[in-house]
């Protein structure tokens, strides 16, 4: 006959049976999806970057990050020599270097935007640049011309510059200032497939023809050297617009008194002398980026070479520089301050300025839309030369929050989002003008790697190795990285949210997920092994007696060991069979895929292995069960003495030590069931910590994020699991608790305590036994999240809250039929037995 213990015993058995399938089934499905996720993200677009020595700020070696626009803040420093070491380390695939040059300012005819005045006469030409950043609309600069064309002007045509009366020039800008940068081209096209994304002409070749002449340019100081100039450096122009800039012109004819000739007016050489006249519009027209930009591949495109660069004119320089700060507002995660800079350093020094000079030749143009690399959120590592960083303002100047707002690039060149560059030109043009060690920093690619292993990472980190031990420079590992949020302080404008990349995360994520999981399915299978022991040493305590009587009548210890074993493996074997069936048909009229075929079939075998385990000490104490003496404690002699109960109902504080004494009296059954409260409670502040402490694990990347949206679904469910085998533990305990105890509730009857009392005296012993378990598990909860994710946050405040809550209640809930039983016991059991 199975009595009450065994058939909750069979219960629970089969309940962690059932759930460890459904468990295995939703862990092999999360895990997969995580791991394709992983695999899909782990390869970035370049697997290593190389940097000069020393440009590894302290916030990127402090929290293992590299800042999203680090080429902005890059000027040189690698040379040609340094490259061609990292090329000839076996394992590259590409070696891809980079580099800003210098900035230019490419500027088309004024014809080409603006029809030009067709008659002699004084004109005022007028024209304002806006300048749309995402966050308002800002003037750019205003000009007022006054412009005098003679007859003799019209008729030779136009001079190239036109002069404004009082000095300035005439023409009207359509153009921008822009960076100009290089590649080799050949690695280029190999890394993103920069060849593949031509829209208009050829793709560089890094074998062009770049010649020198001694023919300095006209219109330079006379105290300027002479130097040769570098002609017909090959450039490929980006025809992505990243700005948005509107440039609106009119054109108006001042209305000549007669006694005013236009001699006079050039002789005084005063934009005061006409001021003051009327004036009739001619004509007025805006044009924008888009427009902008085309009039400027016009211009270059005509293969002129009329427009002499100097490089050393504007010096590229740090665009920024960060720091540590803190917020006005409760943030976790860093904050930094940045210092803006003018990206460029003006060469005052006329010996500098005018030293070396170069024209640019247009060889082709490219969209950034085709390239084929595509850049997906979740693994973006810094592209400079084609995209911008992310940036979007989160909180105003006084740290209030504001709806969010994408900031884009500006022509000011100084603000938070640097602009990539129009022009790229090859390797061998950058070395001619800025010399040999004009590399900025080179993105590495490791050949022979196609999947996401540890043996693929140790690879990688070898070739980085390798890269800093020849070289000496600064090497990060891009490979398996993710962007992660970090808020800026930008003076003037506010908090701002920018995308740094976190490094080398997907391994860890990785190993963490698959740890997590088999830490969390051994957890509920040791819940299940300590509740299957619970219920054995339960029952083997209430049927001493009769093991007693059986060792009398002649029974060998080993039958007694044999027969308690054997019920414990027909316990386990028909709860594991039934659990699995019964778990594998909800997963079929579920139409969800059945675990793999070993799961399948060890689960049974593991419950079973745990029914036996649980019951091999309770069998070998059977063994040892003495006749006699129990014989006698079954109620043949009372032992007075045991009842040392006081007062009439109890009070709060006599009632939390009765409680705690019959938790202690029972230690051993106790200490099973707290245990099994404890592992539920340790599971619950886990999945709290990670949960709810958005620093920590994987909340940390985008990539992070969006795998734990997939993952953290069904770990309630095996918390739910544990918490109702800590549940029948509990309750099973203070019900053999109260049936053992009969004798004593009938004393507190017959002293007076009510039946309120003596019920809740109970639950209050279900709240302690949880509690303890609580405690205990909480602590067991945090040294091994701590262990996982070594963080703290203010949400482990509410995974301790949750780990010794939880158990708490449910001890309560527990002892809810246990209390009613203990309430039902009349005072007439206090003299039964005597």
């Amino acid at each position: 006959m199975w009595n009450r213990r065994e058939g909750l015993l069979i219960l629970g058995l089969l309940i962690l049976s059932a759930s460890a399938i459904l468990t295995v089934e939703a862990s092999e499905s999360v895990v997969f999806v995580a791991d394709q996720s992983l695999t899909q993200y782990w390869r970035t677009v370049y697997d290593i970057l190389v940097r000069p020595a020393g440009a590894r700020s302290a916030i990127e070696a402090k929290y293992g990050l590299v800042e999203p626009n680090f080429l902005s803040n890059l000027t040189g420093g690698i040379s040609i020599a340094q490259y061609e070491a990292i090329k000839s380390i076996p394992g590259i695939e590409v070696a891809a270097p980079e580099g800003l040059l210098t900035y230019l300012t490419i500027t088309a005819s004024s014809d080409r935007a603006f029809p030009e005045p067709a008659e002699p006469g004084v004109y005022l030409l007028e024209q304002i640049e806006t300048v749309d950043d995402g966050l308002q609309v800002q003037e750019g600069f205003r000009n007022r011309c006054y412009r005098v064309i003679k007859p003799e002007d019209l008729a030779l045509g136009y001079p190239p510059v036109r002069k404004c009366l009082g000095g300035g020039l005439a023409g009207l800008t359509p153009g921008v200032v822009y960076p100009l940068g290089f590649i080799d081209s050949e690695q280029e096209a190999r890394l993103v497939g920069l060849d593949q994304a031509l829209v208009e002409g050829e793709y560089l070749t890094g074998r062009e023809p770049i010649w020198a002449t001694s023919q300095s340019p006209e219109g330079l100081p006379t105290s300027a050297p002479n130097f040769p100039i570098i002609r017909d450096v090959p450039v490929l122009l980006n025809t992505t617009p990243y700005i948005s800039v509107t440039l609106s012109a009119r054109l108006l004819r001042v209305l000549l008194p007669p006694n005013l000739s236009l001699e006079a007016i050039l002789a005084r050489d005063d934009p005061s002398a006409v001021e003051h006249l009327p004036t009739q519009i001619l004509w007025e027209r805006a044009i924008g980026t888009e427009e902008s930009l085309s009039l400027v591949i016009e211009e270059l495109r005509e293969e002129k070479g009329t427009q002499i660069f100097f490089p050393r004119m504007f010096w590229p320089m740090k665009a920024q520089t960060y720091t540590e700060g803190t917020a006005p507002f409760p943030y976790e995660g860093p904050l930094v301050e940045v210092t803006p800079q003018i990206p460029y350093r003006y060469a005052e020094d006329e010996t500098e300025r005018f030293s070396n000079a170069f024209s640019l030749k247009l060889k082709g143009m490219f969209e950034l839309e085709r390239l084929p690399v595509k850049v997906e959120p979740m693994n973006r590592v810094p592209l400079g030369m084609y995209i911008p960083p992310v940036v979007t303002l989160r909180y105003d100047e006084s740290g209030q929050p504001t709806e969010p707002i994408v900031i884009r690039p500006t022509l000011a060149l100084t603000g938070p989002v640097p602009l990539p560059p129009l022009a790229l030109t090859t390797l061998e043009a950058a070395r001619l003008i800025a010399g040999d060690d004009c590399i900025s920093a080179i993105r590495v690619r490791v050949g022979g790697i196609d999947e996401l292993t540890p043996q693929a990472q140790r690879k990688i980190e070898a070739v980085a190795s390798e890269i800093h031990r020849r070289t000496g420079l600064d090497v990060d590992i891009m490979v398996g990285s993710s962007p992660r949020r970090i808020l800026v302080h930008v003076p003037g404008i506010g908090y701002v949210e920018e995308q740094w990349v976190q490094k080398n995360v997907t391994l860890s994520y990785h190993r963490r997920i698959q740890s997590g999981h088999l830490l969390l399915i051994v957890a509920l299978l040791v819940t299940g092994g300590l509740f299957a022991a619970d219920m054995a040493w339960a029952d083997l305590l209430a049927r001493q007696p009769v093991l007693a009587l059986q060792k009398a009548l002649g029974w060998r210890s080993a039958t007694l060991m044999g027969h308690v074993l054997r019920r414990a493996l027909l316990v386990g074997a028909g709860a594991g069979l039934s659990g699995t069936a019964l778990a594998a048909g909800a997963l079929a009229l579920a139409r969800q895929p059945l675990p793999s075929l070993p799961w399948l079939a060890g689960v049974p075998l593991l419950v079973t292995a745990l029914s036996l385990l649980g019951s091999l000490y309770p069998a070998l104490q059977a063994a040892r069960v003495p006749p006699i003496p129990m014989l006698r404690m079954a109620g043949l002699r009372h032992r007075p003495g045991q009842e040392r109960v006081r007062g009439r109902s109890g009070g709060a504080l006599l009632s939390a030590r009765y409680a705690l004494r019959g938790v202690v009296r029972r230690w051993s059954r106790s200490l099973l069931a707290g245990m099994t409260a404890a592992l539920s409670a340790g599971l619950l502040v886990l999945l709290v910590g990670v949960v709810v402490d958005r620093a920590g694990y994987l909340s940390g990347t985008l990539l992070g994020e969006y795998i734990l949206v997939q993952v953290e679904g069904y770990h309630w469910w095996l918390v739910g699991v544990g918490m109702a085998l800590a549940a029948g533990g509990m309750g099973n305990s203070l019900l053999a608790g109260v049936l053992e105890r009969r004798r004593e509730i009938g004393v507190l009857k017959a002293l007076g305590w009510r039946t309120g009392a003596v019920a809740r005296l109970f639950l209050l012993e279900g709240a302690v036994l949880g509690l303890l378990g609580g405690l205990a598990g909480t602590a067991l909860g945090l040294a091994v999240y701590l262990g996982l994710y070594r963080s703290v946050g203010a949400g482990l405040l509410w995974a301790v809250l949750a780990g010794l809550g939880v158990p708490t209640l449910v001890g309560v809930l527990a002892a809810a039929y246990p209390a009613r039983v203990a309430a039902a016991v009349a005072p007439a059991e206090a003299v039964r037995g005597e």
